[in-house]
């Protein structure tokens, strides 16, 4: 273990340094090349090896040796040089299934100083017309079959050998990829002078939260995944199965240029196809396999008849990425298939390469892990409400810094200054602890409260609770959306093996439990009836329980001026209109007071409607802010739509960037941050959340995305979103709410993680 200081004080076994807080990885260190004019492919070329066959074509059993795959490399960046006019700088996609080419295409690219960006098979001809324009590439390689997704006059080569006279005549092909691998070079290309900060390679992904950006990658990046992937692998001789899509950062940076460097040998798949994939394992004796979590799941369930069929003797490891393996996945996978290991990963498009993993079988027994940093690699653990760096067994946001490190998103400064600092911190948005031995785990997302009829559930609360029950394994708790509710808990569990529970055992389970629901216990409740009303002389009909004719029958009683109201309240007062107003006398009302969620332009206006002679004013506020956030004070200020009011006497408020901590302005969103008299002094008996929520200058930071516009209203624009982590891909909630919303009959909409045990979620 080596450290770039040598006045640092680091402990051997964690990997983690006190005086500055960061921990530092055990593995060897890199010896990366000091030539700054050096591209990724040149260093790939570079590597001695006694590797003879590249790859295998799995369907059609065609092959590229080494000899081959150099020449191929050499004349398609002839061809793309001369016969083109691609130059250093110019964007190449590739919009292609898996092929024995892509790594061809990809180095060839590269060795120009050109840079090369690809694109999923499955996306909608919109999605993809949407990533050309944000990448403006020069030249699409892709197949007949895909070619119509493009968009007119865009210049292609085709990777297939079809007959491309029956595409439409819009498609421009200026070549066929594989007459351009026959042809002789010309000699007579001078190669553009390519540095090592020169943009490779430009990934599309979703990164920590948002909306897809292009993911710029230096050569040195790669350079720096490609050295540590020869460090971390002595076995060359390795026979690897390519199943995972090579669009895909973990396709490309393992098997375009990992393998390529190492000398081993890749069989690739077109498309995944289970017994496929047996088949080749089979037939080329292949002893390692690149997987994603849902494939080893897949393995698990389909063992008997795979064993049985197929002679897997010669598999002797399984990689896994892009999500964590549970025990019961881990145990059950070694428990059918004893003789193979399985080794995990941690990485993500940013960091190509360079995060966790496990490097031996006794390393992935370590149930929850990703394994320990890769080499060069250095990580903090920080606090995201306070920035506070922690320590050994500490939750936080992982940071990672080290050579492989983006260098941002393409034409999208403000993104990435969010996620990667001036320090050259990337903020990965994962929360994560690094045990004693220097072991990474990732826990979750950063977490989001469930919004209940005003009130916030903890899901965490919810699953400790459920999985006490005897028969339950696991459970997750997520938002379900509800037009009245605003959002309910929605519960899903694993039963133990054998177990009878049923939907209702665990609905008689929870209702046991004595989970109250009467709202004087809640700050609102409290705050405006049993003090401010009594300071204000005002006089309160409390209702023992709620109960809407109730509620009504008091309103008509006591002449009732005022009602405070959670939204599902407002919204049942909406749906009985018509039978309330004629069974009861309601011409005192004059006010309604509405918190805890913020009402719709749809549901105001449909309250206005029903009962125009009623004003409503809404309020923002939290438990700890004692009722201080913001509120309407007129019926002009609650009929700008959206907005839950001007900030209450006394606050201050500011916006702040989750991410950055930068204090933002007028418009822009971030955190909500709150400073005043009515602020709470803390948690009782809780300092480390107390300094987390509250910082020393007296600082709620309530974890509410908001933004305050140009007249000083207030919107609140959700709690800090989380992506869906879908068969290790990152899918952004607002991109497919943004799509659903532009069909013409649908209102509304929201997208939520659904838990799967294959897909991750």
């Amino acid at each position: 273990m080596a450290y770039p200081e040598r006045s640092l004080i680091v402990d051997p076994r964690s990997g983690f340094c006190k005086s500055n807080s960061t921990f530092y990885s055990k593995r060897q260190p890199l010896s990366l090349p000091p030539n700054l004019s050096l591209d990724v492919t040149t260093f790939i070329s570079s590597q001695p090896h006694r590797g003879k066959t590249a790859f295998i074509d799995a369907a059609t059993g065609q092959c590229l040796t080494f000899s081959d795959l150099w020449r191929a490399v050499d004349r398609v960046a002839d061809c793309l040089y001369h016969e083109v006019g691609i130059r250093r700088g110019d964007v190449v996609l590739i919009l292609s299934p898996n092929s024995i080419f892509i790594p061809v295409v990809c180095l060839s690219v590269m060795s120009l100083g050109a840079v090369f960006t690809t694109a999923n098979t499955l996306n909608t001809s919109g999605e993809i017309s949407k990533q050309i324009a944000d990448s403006n590439p020069t030249l699409v390689f892709t197949t007949r079959q895909l070619a119509p997704k493009l968009p007119v006059a865009i210049s292609v080569v085709l990777t297939d050998d079809e007959v491309y006279q029956e595409l439409t005549s819009a498609i421009r092909v200026v070549g066929i990829l594989s007459e351009m691998v026959k042809k002789e070079p010309s000699g007579q290309r001078v190669r553009d002078r390519v540095n090592q900060d020169d943009t490779a390679m430009m990934l599309y992904s979703s990164g920590t939260t948002g909306p897809s950006k292009g993911v710029i990658s230096s050569h040195r990046n790669l350079t720096a995944h490609v050295a540590r992937f020869i460090s971390d692998n002595l076995k060359r001789d390795d026979i690897f199965i390519c199943t995972v899509p090579m669009f895909h950062t973990y396709g490309l940076l393992t098997f375009a240029m990992g393998t390529v460097a190492l000398g081993s040998t890749v069989v690739i798949l077109r498309r995944f196809q289970l017994h496929d994939m047996m088949d080749a394992v089979e037939k080329h004796r292949a002893t390692a396999l690149a997987l994603a979590p849902p494939v080893l799941v897949a393995m698990i369930n389909d063992a008997d008849l795979i064993k049985a069929k197929y002679d897997l003797s010669s598999l002797k490891t399984v990689r896994c990425g892009g999500a964590p393996l549970s025990k019961e996945v881990t145990e059950g996978f070694l428990e059918k298939y004893p003789t193979v290991d399985i080794l995990q990963g941690y990485a993500l498009t940013e960091s190509n390469g360079g995060g966790a993993f496990t490097n031996s079988a006794e390393e992935s027994r370590r149930y929850g892990t990703a394994g320990t940093l890769t080499s060069d690699v250095e990580a903090r653990i920080v606090d995201p409400n306070t920035g506070r760096f922690m320590g050994i067994n500490q939750t936080g946001e992982l940071w990672l810094k080290g050579p492989s490190i983006s260098k941002g998103y393409f034409k999208n400064q403000e993104a990435t200054n969010e996620t990667i600092n001036l320090e050259g911190w990337l903020k990965t948005g994962d929360l994560c602890y690094i045990d004693e031995d220097g072991f990474l785990f990732v826990v979750d997302r950063l977490k989001e409260l469930i919004k209940y009829k005003g009130y916030q559930v903890p899901p965490a609360e919810l699953e400790a609770l459920l999985i006490t029950h005897p028969d339950i394994l696991d459970a997750a708790v997520i938002p379900f959306p509800d037009k009245e509710a605003g959002q309910y808990p929605m519960a899903y569990v694993v039963r133990k093996h054998e177990s009878n529970l049923s939907k209702k055992k665990v609905i008689d389970f929870i209702s046991k439990q004595g989970l109250c629901t009467v709202p004087m216990f809640h700050s609102f409740g409290l705050l405006a009836f049993a003090m401010g009303s009594v300071a204000s002389g005002s006089t309160v009909v409390i209702l023992r329980r709620f109960g809407l004719d109730d509620m009504m029958q008091a309103v008509e009683k006591y002449k009732a001026t005022i009602l405070s109201l959670a939204p599902p309240v407002l919204v049942a007062m909406i749906n009985g209109a018509d039978q309330l107003k004629a069974k009861y006398d309601l011409t005192s009302l004059r006010k309604v007071r509405c918190g805890g969620a913020p009402l719709s332009k749809e549901v105001m206006d449909s309250f206005l409607e029903k009962y125009p002679t009623v004003n409503i004013f809404q309020g923002y506020a939290l438990t700890e802010s004692h009722g201080s956030g913001a509120s309407t004070e007129s019926v002009e200020e609650s009929l700008k739509y959206g907005a839950v009011g001007l900030l209450s006497s006394g606050i201050e408020a500011r916006i702040v960037d989750p991410d950055t901590g930068r204090v933002m302005g007028v418009n822009q969103p971030g955190e909500l941050w709150l400073k005043g008299p009515s602020i709470s002094k803390g948690y009782f008996g809780n300092e480390e959340a107390t300094n987390e929520t509250i910082n020393l200058e007296g600082w709620l930071k309530t974890g509410d995305l908001c933004y305050i516009d140009e007249d000083g209203f207030l919107f609140v624009v959700d709690r800090l979103k989380e992506l869906i982590k879908y068969k290790g891909y990152q899918v952004p909630p607002a991109e497919l709410e943004a799509l659903l919303i532009a069909h013409p009959h649908i209102l509304d909409a929201a997208v939520i993680p659904f838990p799967d045990r294959e897909a991750g979620q």
